[in-house]
């Protein structure tokens, strides 16, 4: 964690950057490091771990790709076969602290416990997660509700975000041209998805409703269509992580 915060501190003390990886949260902070602005995108949990299940079998069975195969829980070949349906007739559903909760949690011991984790656990997980994404991210966005999400990103952080072209920016994430298809799953099979993700389907529903929330002020302070911020040439919003949202939102 210290060596991650000193590298992104240097990074941002040399020039303007986005750095983007793939990180539990890391309270800089408490690390007595310069905190830089969190931004995260979020997705429905259901329609990701549908996607991901088919992900991790066209990665094994199709590419043939060697990291794929310790994440694949069956190791028989004639699991390329089977649907997500099939797969899951056998599946007797636990819940869990959940992917999306844990990149939000962070580091506490809560936020990497191993599944199956204690009723108690779980919850303290999703209570950190929520609150570090309604006070320590500038803006989380919502992938199915990505117009509005790419609206509110450019008006809290005009510096980087204020000129863009949010009509255009929003009709261009499509589904890749070398996508495979895959059925959709069944009522039985998302109903056990939601027992697995329930941490994560709450979360996503906290996501969603803070966005709402932050549209409706951004278009109060500003109605869409007025005169929109240019980025400048040096960022203004660098003191704290969520400094922007704070001058806009009084919170």
């Amino acid at each position: 964690q210290l060596s991650l915060a000193h590298y992104v501190d240097e990074l941002g003390r040399r020039q303007r950057v986005l750095y983007d990886r793939h990180v539990f949260f890391v309270d800089f902070s408490k690390l007595g490091v310069r905190p830089p602005l969190y931004i995260n995108l979020v997705r429905d949990p259901l329609k990701m771990q549908v996607s991901a299940f088919y992900f991790w079998k066209d990665c094994m069975c199709r590419m043939h790709k060697d990291f794929c195969r310790s994440a694949w829980q069956d190791s028989d070949s004639r699991a390329c076969k089977l649907t997500m349906d099939e797969v899951y007739a056998k599946v007797n559903p636990v819940p869990t602290v959940g992917v999306m909760t844990r990149f939000f949690c962070g580091q506490e011991p809560e936020c990497r416990a191993p599944d199956p984790s204690p009723p108690d656990v779980r919850r303290l997980a999703l209570q950190r997660a929520m609150s570090h994404l309604h006070r320590r991210y500038a803006w989380v966005g919502v992938l199915e509700q990505f117009r509005d999400s790419l609206e509110v990103l450019s008006r809290l952080l005009p510096d980087f975000f204020g000129g863009m072209n949010i009509e255009k920016a929003s009709l261009e994430h499509v589904r890749p041209s070398n996508s495979s298809l895959y059925s959709a799953p069944s009522n039985a099979t998302l109903a056990k998805l939601a027992i697995e993700n329930g941490n994560d389907l709450q979360l996503y529903t906290f996501a969603t409703q803070l966005l709402h929330c932050r549209l409706r002020t951004c278009r109060e302070a500003r109605p869409f269509g007025a005169a929109r911020a240019r980025p400048s040439q040096r960022p203004k919003f660098r003191t704290s992580p969520n400094e922007a949202a704070k001058q806009l939102l009084g919170d």
